[in-house]
C-alpha cells in the first residue's frame, strides 16, 4: 500500500452531515479527507485486517469531486464520502473473490473481474461517494461470527479484538466501526448485516427484499432473501445511505416492488423527533432467547427504554413471549424506516452517554 502523510482532518466518527458541512465551508477537500482516512488504515489495518483490496483510482476519484465541486456543478448526497463495499459486491475494477483462496490471485488462484459495477455501486459513484476498498468476508459468506476461513486471513473487532467481529459482512462492521470509512455496504441472507452491526456497536438496516437491486452481488438466496444495507455509525447515516441505494432499476426486476414505496423526499427526510408517538414496540422476553441479559446489558436496555418513552410519550411497549416487533399506524416504508431510525438514535444515545460505549483501543484513538 502507498504511504499517505497524516492529515489535520479528524475522521473517527465522522458523520456524512459533518463532512458536508465542512465541503460546503471550505474546511477541508474531498482529496484531503480520502488521504485522511487511507492514512488511518495504512496505521491500523494491520491490526484490524479489514480489507481484501484498495481502489487505486480512489484519489482520483475525490479530485474529480472537488474539481465539479469548484466548478459549482450539481452534487450527490455523498459527495465526497469515503465508503467500502462488501466484498461479494462486484466493483469494477477490483476482483470479487467471495473470499475463497481459489477465486484470489494474492493466494495463487484466478481472480474474477467484473465487467460492470452492481446497481448499488453504480448509484454510489453517481451520488459521489469516494470508494475505499473492499471488505473481508468468510469463504462464501458462510458464517455469522468471524471471517476466519477467508483467504485474507481473520477480521479483527474494531471494539474489541478478543470478541468476535460478527458476519459475514465483517470486514465493512470493522472498517466504518475503526472509522477507516465513513459508511459501509453490508449484505445478508440471514443476518450478516445484523450480526457485525451489533458486534460493533454500529447502526445497519436490513432492508425490505426487493427495496434494494441485489443484482452484481454473489447470491446465496438472490431470487428470495438476500438483500443489501447499510453500516454506518448513526441512524442518520444510515438512512442517508438507504436512499442512495433504494428504488427500482431495470438491471433487478425484483426492484418492481420498491415501486411507489419510498418516501418522496427520502427516508434521511422523513426522520422527525415524534417518530415514536403512538408506536408499540415489542421487548426482549421469555421465547426468545433462552438466556436472560446481563446484568450490563440489562441497565442499558432499561436507559434506552426509559428514553423510548420520554420520546414516544404515546408509545406502548409489551414485553413479548416471542420475536420483538414494531408496529405502526401507517405502513408506508417512511414510516417504518423513521420509527427503526429513531429507536436506533435513542439507542446510540443512551450507549454513547453511558459507561458502557466503546472502549477505546489503538483504531478508535
Amino acid at each position: 500500500m502507498v504511504a499517505f502523510e497524516e492529515f489535520d482532518i479528524d475522521v473517527v466518527e465522522l458523520t456524512i452531515a459533518q463532512l458536508q458541512e465542512g465541503y460546503a465551508q471550505r474546511r477541508f477537500t474531498a482529496e484531503a479527507v480520502a488521504r485522511a482516512h487511507l492514512a488511518r488504515i495504512e496505521r491500523y489495518e494491520p491490526t484490524y485486517n479489514a480489507f481484501t483490496s484498495f481502489n487505486p483510482a480512489a484519489i482520483e476519484d475525490a479530485k474529480a469531486i472537488d474539481a465539479r465541486r469548484a466548478k459549482g456543478d450539481p452534487l450527490g448526497p455523498l459527495a465526497g464520502v469515503p465508503i467500502v463495499v462488501k466484498e461479494s459486491v462486484d466493483v469494477v475494477g477490483l476482483p470479487t473473490t467471495m473470499g475463497w483462496a481459489p477465486l484470489s490471485s494474492s493466494v495463487g488462484g484466478v481472480d474474477l473481474m467484473p465487467e460492470c459495477d452492481a446497481p448499488v455501486v453504480a448509484r454510489l459513484r453517481a451520488a459521489g461517494a469516494v470508494i475505499l476498498g473492499k471488505t473481508n468476508v468468510p469463504a462464501f459468506c458462510w458464517d455469522g461470527a468471524r471471517a476466519n476461513s477467508s483467504w485474507d486471513g481473520p477480521t479483527f473487532n474494531a471494539v474489541d479484538r478478543s470478541i468476535a467481529p460478527g458476519g459475514s459482512s465483517t470486514g465493512t462492521a470493522t472498517a466504518v466501526a475503526a472509522s477507516f470509512a465513513v459508511v459501509g455496504i453490508a449484505e445478508e441472507t440471514g443476518g450478516s448485516i445484523q450480526n457485525p452491526a451489533a458486534a460493533q456497536s454500529l447502526v445497519s438496516v436490513k432492508p425490505t427484499f426487493g427495496l434494494v437491486p441485489n443484482t452484481g452481488a454473489v447470491p446465496l438466496g438472490g431470487s428470495t432473501r438476500d438483500v443489501l444495507g447499510p453500516h454506518a455509525r448513526n441512524a442518520v447515516d444510515a438512512a442517508v445511505l438507504l436512499d442512495v441505494l433504494a428504488g427500482y432499476t431495470l438491471e433487478d426486476p425484483k426492484t418492481v416492488a420498491a415501486i411507489g414505496k419510498l418516501p418522496a423526499r427520502g427516508d434521511a427526510a422523513s426522520l422527525r423527533p415524534d417518530a415514536l408517538a403512538g408506536i408499540r414496540l415489542g421487548l426482549y422476553g421469555v421465547g426468545w432467547r433462552e438466556q436472560p441479559l446481563s446484568l450490563e446489558t440489562e441497565g442499558l436496555y432499561d436507559a434506552v427504554k426509559t428514553n423510548l418513552h420520554a420520546c414516544g410519550r404515546r408509545s406502548s411497549m409489551t414485553r413479548s413471549s416471542a420475536l420483538a416487533f414494531l408496529t405502526s399506524p401507517s405502513c408506508t416504508m417512511a414510516g417504518t424506516i423513521g420509527v427503526w431510525s429513531q429507536c436506533l438514535t435513542i439507542w446510540s444515545t443512551t450507549c454513547n452517554a453511558s459507561d458502557h460505549q466503546r472502549p477505546p483501543t489503538p483504531s478508535r484513538a
